[in-house]
């Protein structure tokens, strides 16, 4: 695992503290098994080196080696600067806080393995539930305590009605009614436990899991990325229902029903064949709820896919609101919102009539187990066998029972719309973690100690998704170390293409781009994004304030005032930045919200500055800004990419000043390459062609016409 992708992945907090939770997730999303374990420094295994020690002052080193054993050892350790150095048993555990963090990767079985592998997109989820199987096994034994504990009451009314009334046993009713207010009070007590150990094995999943999945979609490849970002963001908002199955006191039930078998047989000991009611009752129950699963699956995915829908129209007209209101045409984002909200509702409406069938269907059958029970129970009780013969106490005592035995049924027929959302919300959130990402743990990734900024396109071929013509086509470019150069083109030539395919963001189809000689799918793409950089058309600012959008441009998440203000500077910022009361912690709104294109564009720059890229790469990087800013932006970012390959691309003619070399596009192929001014002179010549071409027809058309009159 590469440095750059480690500072790139964990998260800091303001002071750059690293979250420790954080980078335990991103460990093992790499495939490292980590662990941190208090043991004293002698009982560390030699054969476990390197291991990372925990000092006192928040420091951390790491083992190397380790010589000798017991107190006589001598470590071998490294700390943060790189030094090395050898400390003896004594001189270390002075330093040593108590705490070791042994990381190793995962051993990768071969190809000759046949046990099975956990796939991502197939059981990453249950893996994670897995993780806190200890919080389910003590919810299983609190379960089995609280339905033992439920046989008390109505044991209790038995024996109240059979031998305390009848024999007048007041000392017996009290020594029962205290046991029995004990029984509930430990059952309390039991469902307390039971739903608080529920709750944090559901919030400590939730935590891994909606990290992991966020993680999961910052590290999507762009190819494979889906068309409503909207509708994608609902995926993960369904996530929220997955994640209230698992955590529901409903979910309780399931962990109830098998006690339903236990409550029948205590029925059939207390009253005979009594128990054979609730046995015709349940499977009547279960019958008719298998049977509603499919329409009621049905219902729930048409709701759900329209609820995306809806979500995506309203991301995309939130985002495009200035747009609808100049053209006057929020009228249309209204209607296509009533026609999905209309279409939601119905489907809304299905689900609920059909989980209300369920729901009162088992309360009716739960009501019916009770009258066939007092009928049958009133011929037991005056039966002529006296074998079959049960007492009052037995038949209130049955009923009872029956219906602690039949509760759990009609609480599923509830939790069976919660699962059915579940199922497909998980269905939403695998689509996620299926898709591909930029960084396989699978592969191993290669870094460069020294790059140069060579970049190189060798027959490149490319096309979008969804796309039958190739966005380039069999592009061959070589551009040097330092190198400056132009692209130029006609809207759709392919010149942002070939800025997206340089910074690492697409894979190309056929053909090669290498940095320095090396194919960049072979590069962390994490140590790749700090090496090649790019200015895209539209730079984007986020919600916060200005300090936290250009931190954004460093990858350990921390700038210094002195560094904002540098950067900020070169672009006649810092003025700005004075006169405001809050300074570098000014707010900005979503996007920039507030703020004119030109002001984005040039905070944008300045953040761009921040950086230290050997290649730059630069898409329209002074589109929205007056002339006289342009010439500063211009000054600022040649004096900054002086040292650094570069690659602009403009219709500008202003930016040219900067470049030696310009390369021209038409339909995705190059049509001209050379050094700028010889460039420039043959495309002011092929102007001037054409515009004598065209007078010259208009000159031979006129003849004609003369000739027709």
């Amino acid at each position: 695992m590469s440095e750059a992708a480690l500072t790139a992945e964990v998260v800091r907090d303001k002071k750059l503290n690293v979250n420790y939770h954080s980078l335990v997730e991103v460990l093992r999303s790499h495939g490292f098994e980590n662990t941190l374990s208090k043991r004293n420094l002698e009982d560390i295994p030699s054969l476990a080196v390197p291991v990372m020690i925990i000092l006192h002052n928040e420091e951390a080193a790491v083992i190397t080696n380790i010589e000798g054993s017991g107190r006589n050892r001598k470590y071998h350790i490294r700390q943060v600067d790189g030094l090395e150095q050898q400390l003896d048993h004594d001189q270390l555990s002075g330093l040593y806080l108590g705490y070791c963090w042994f990381i190793k990767p995962k051993m990768a079985a071969d190809t000759r393995s046949e046990l099975p592998e956990y796939h991502l997109p197939k059981a990453w989820f249950w893996k994670v539930i897995w993780r806190f199987r200890s919080y389910y096994y003590q919810v299983i034994l609190a379960t089995v305590i609280i339905n033992f504990l439920a046989l008390v009451s109505s044991l209790y009314v038995m024996n109240v009605y059979d031998r305390v009334i009848p024999n007048q046993a007041y000392e017996t009713l009290w020594v029962l009614s205290i046991g029995v207010v004990l029984a509930i009070l430990f059952e309390f007590a039991a469902k307390m436990i039971r739903g608080h150990l529920t709750d944090i094995a559901g919030k400590k999943a939730d935590l891994i899991i909606s990290s992991a999945l966020f993680r999961r979609v910052m590290a999507l490849r762009l190819a494979d990325r889906p068309a409503s970002s909207g509708s994608y963001a609902n995926n993960l908002r369904e996530f929220e229902s997955v994640r209230e199955f698992m955590t529901s006191a409903s979910l309780l039930t399931l962990v109830d029903l098998p006690f339903l078998l236990l409550f029948i047989f205590v029925i059939s000991i207390v009253g005979g064949k009594l128990a054979l009611v609730p046995l015709a009752i349940i499977p009547i129950v279960v019958i008719v709820g298998f049977i509603v699963q499919r329409p009621l699956s049905r219902h729930i995915n048409e709701s759900m896919k329209e609820s995306s829908q809806r979500s995506g129209l309203a991301v995309e007209a939130i985002e495009g609101i200035e747009t609808l209101k100049t053209n006057n045409a929020t009228s249309w984002a209204q209607q296509r919102w009533d026609e999905y909200t209309a279409k939601t509702s119905a489907s809304s409406i299905k689900v609920k009539d059909t989980s209300n069938f369920m729901v009162n269907f088992a309360v009716a059958m739960q009501q019916l187990n009770t009258v066939f029970l007092v009928v049958v129970g009133t011929y037991l009780i005056h039966a002529d066998n006296h074998a079959e013969r049960i007492t009052m106490g037995a038949l209130i005592a049955s009923v009872i029972l029956s219906g602690r035995a039949l509760a759990p049924l009609a609480q599923v027929a509830g939790l069976a719309t919660r699962f059915q959302q579940a199922k497909l919300a998980l269905r939403g959130v695998n689509d996620i973690v299926s898709r591909p990402i930029e960084r396989s743990p699978e592969r191993k990734y290669i870094t460069l100690d020294n790059v140069q900024g060579n970049i190189a396109f060798e027959n490149v071929t490319f096309k979008y998704k969804n796309e039958s013509n190739n966005a380039v086509d069999e592009l061959r470019i070589n551009i040097r170390p330092g190198e400056k150069v132009g692209i130029l083109g006609r809207i759709g030539s392919g010149k942002s293409t070939m800025l997206k395919l340089a910074s690492g963001l697409y894979d190309t189809e056929k053909g090669n781009v290498t940095l320095d000689g090396v194919d960049m799918r072979q590069l962390d793409p994490n140590f790749l994004r700090n090496q090649v950089l790019l200015f895209s058309q539209s730079p984007r600012l986020f919600l916060g304030t200005l300090r936290e959008n250009m931190d954004l441009a460093r990858t350990d998440s921390y700038s210094t005032d002195q560094d904002l203000l540098t950067a900020l500077k070169r672009f006649g910022l810092d003025q700005i930045i004075r006169n405001h009361p809050r300074g570098l912690d000014m707010p900005l709104g979503e996007d920039g919200l507030g703020l004119s294109g030109g002001q984005k564009q040039i905070i944008a720059l300045a953040r761009m500055t921040l950086r230290d890229p050997k290649v730059v790469l630069l898409d329209e990087p002074t589109t929205s800004l007056d002339q006289g800013t342009e010439r500063m932006a211009l000054n600022a970012i040649a004096h900054w990419g002086r040292n650094r390959t570069m690659l602009l691309v403009t219709h500008r003619p202003q930016v040219l000043q900067i470049v030696n070399r310009i390369i021209v596009m038409e339909n995705g192929k190059v049509v001209m390459d050379g050094p700028r001014d010889l460039v420039l002179q043959k495309l002011m010549q092929n102007e001037q062609n054409k515009v004598k071409a065209a007078q010259q027809a208009q000159e031979n058309q006129r003849p004609g016409e003369a000739a027709q009159a």
